[in-house]
């Protein structure tokens, strides 16, 4: 049931072990034997005797210390008890450890004691035994090595007694637990109080109550015409990474287990977490506390999760416990995430700046644009020119404004040559969904796209059979997006174009671009450009009852951007 008894087990058993090879010692088994059963009564008195002088715990927090630091002497004595002074806390015994609910301050306070109980009876004045063997079976010539035996018996019997004292079992102080079981079944008409509560209906486990949740989700949001099945098990994904490093963090599996000092602690081992982590598969192999471990060695710039992502994983364990409660499963104690959030008092804008004249200039003046030597030598300037996902991409979204899910994942149908005005439908489609309902929207073709010759480009992969607008950027494996096979090629023209600082400019830079361009530099109204990016107006009002701009007005703001080269 104790921890105490799990490192035992881990161990062997401490009280037969430690009899072997004595019967040529002064001390026989059966003096040790006697010897130890005398230090568990003795214990269980001196402890029934403390604890009936304790002030009661004003915390839950505080019941909780007191509860561990038992099971971490009674974990320190048993080990001292087999190895005697090389006993130290190994590797193994820190994962029994950590299945018992031992949290990585708790595991020290294990070692604490076990350095504590060493030093004394180790020292260059041992105390005397307690109690005297002599009062056990009396006068006995005790060698060394029957002293020895006799420390190990002590320390044995003061964790057994620790055992039989365990702060759950004991329901006052003078209570003989041996026999609560049996006046239990005496009992005929049990008082209400006394009635075991009714199992929760729903399972109580956190995983379970996360799979609930996201099958719910799911089932209400697949109706939607918008709804991206990869975003979702994309998203599903990182939260199940979350909720599983949440578990191992707190040592709780159970929701109705979790306090706010669990949190408090989860918290604190995200700021201990290296920035960058979990990318190799020897990273991946590590435990959540040796991936901590490895963060306490690295300088304080490379360790700590940014404050968004914090906020994440908060969100993802917020979202789990409202389900919980909705599902009538509440936790050990009332939790409040909100201390804990980072509050971003960065101007949103500022989060991702925007693309300047002289980056897209310096961008589009690659070989990509204007001509490579080879696929070999991709950014040395030559005469070859391949119109794919890395070319069309970032124009279409210097002219527009999309983002690069957006424009990666377009379908041929979604693009319309004959019309007044040539457009493109951001809609969902086979190949990934929209961000939200808004999101949905025509697009003018900018003329110089048309220039490019877009038109005998998709005209062509209609000729080859081709159904999407970029496939070479048909990811792999349905785990993967579309807009993520064009990361790394757009990254190194990025890098290369920009400079190592690029003060944090990405991809979404070009809607930053075309938004702060269209509002700064031109006269094109703000809620035409908002229907233009896919923005609500924030206005109820015009939102729920404004009709989208017309396409020539959306044409009208598209030619006004500049040509990128």
């Amino acid at each position: 049931m104790s921890t105490a008894r799990r490192v035992g087990a881990l161990v062997s058993n401490a009280a037969e072990r430690m009899y072997e090879g004595m019967k040529a010692q002064t001390i026989k088994k059966d003096d040790v034997r006697a010897y130890l059963e005398a230090v568990v009564a003795e214990e269980l008195k001196r402890i029934e005797s403390e604890r009936w002088d304790e002030s009661p715990a004003v915390s839950p927090a505080e019941w909780r210390m007191r509860w561990m630091t038992d099971r971490a002497e009674a974990c320190a004595l048993r080990l001292l008890a087999q190895r005697g002074h090389a006993a130290d806390l190994m590797p193994e015994d820190m994962d029994v450890l950590r299945e018992q609910g031992f949290r990585p301050a708790e595991m020290s306070l294990v070692l604490e004691l076990l350095f504590a109980l060493k030093e004394r009876f180790w020292g260059a004045e041992p105390p005397v035994l307690s109690p005297s063997p002599e009062d056990v079976f009396g006068e006995r010539t005790i060698t060394e090595a029957g002293y020895r035996h006799l420390r190990s018996a002590a320390f044995e019997g003061r964790a057994r007694a620790l055992e039989q004292s365990d702060r759950r079992d004991i329901i006052h102080p003078g209570a003989d637990p041996s026999t609560s079981a049996a006046q239990d079944t005496n009992t005929t008409q049990p008082a209400m109080s006394e009635r075991p509560a009714s199992p929760p209906r729903s399972d109580p486990d956190i995983v379970s109550i996360a799979d609930r949740m996201s099958q719910k989700s799911r089932a209400l949001r697949v109706k939607d015409k918008s709804f991206d099945k990869k975003a979702f098990e994309r998203d599903k994904r990182q939260r199940d990474r979350v909720i599983s490093q949440f578990i191992e963090a707190t040592a709780k599996s159970k929701v109705t287990d979790l306090r706010q000092e669990d949190v408090a602690y989860y918290v604190n081992c995200l700021s201990r977490l290296p920035k960058t982590y979990n990318k190799s598969t020897a990273d991946r192999a590590l435990s959540f506390e040796q991936v901590m471990e490895r963060g306490d060695e690295l300088p304080d710039d490379l360790v700590g999760l940014s404050g968004s992502t914090e906020n994440r994983n908060l969100t993802f364990v917020g979202a789990m416990l409202s389900y919980a409660r909705s599902e009538g499963l509440r936790p050990a104690e009332d939790l409040d995430l909100t201390w804990f959030r980072t509050k971003d008092r960065t101007l949103k804008r500022a989060q991702r700046p925007a693309f300047t004249r002289d980056d897209i200039a310096a961008i589009f003046s690659h070989p990509t644009w204007r001509g490579r030597q080879s696929a070999a030598r991709p950014h040395a300037l030559g005469d070859e020119i391949v119109r794919d996902g890395l070319y069309w991409v970032p124009l279409i979204a210097s002219y527009s404004g999309a983002r690069r899910e957006e424009i990666a994942g377009l379908e041929l149908t979604d693009i319309v040559f004959d019309a007044s005005v040539p457009h493109i439908i951001i809609r969902p489609n086979a190949n990934r969904g929209l961000k939200n309902p808004q999101s949905e929207r025509l697009l003018p073709l900018h003329s110089h796209l048309l220039e490019l010759e877009l038109r005998p480009y998709c005209e062509g992969l209609v000729e080859r059979g081709e159904t999407t607008l970029f496939p070479d950027l048909r990811p792999p494996a349905p785990t993967h997006a579309f807009r993520d096979m064009i990361h790394l090629r757009w990254s190194e023209v990025r890098k290369r174009q920009l400079g190592s600082d690029y003060s944090g400019k990405v991809f979404h830079s070009f809607r930053h671009y075309v938004s702060g361009y269209l509002q700064n530099e031109t006269t094109i109204p703000q809620l035409v450009v908002k229907d233009l990016l896919g923005h609500l107006s924030g206005d109820i009002t015009a939102d729920r009852y404004r009709d989208p701009s017309h396409l020539g007005k959306l044409a009208e703001a598209v030619q006004q951007l500049p040509r990128v080269y």
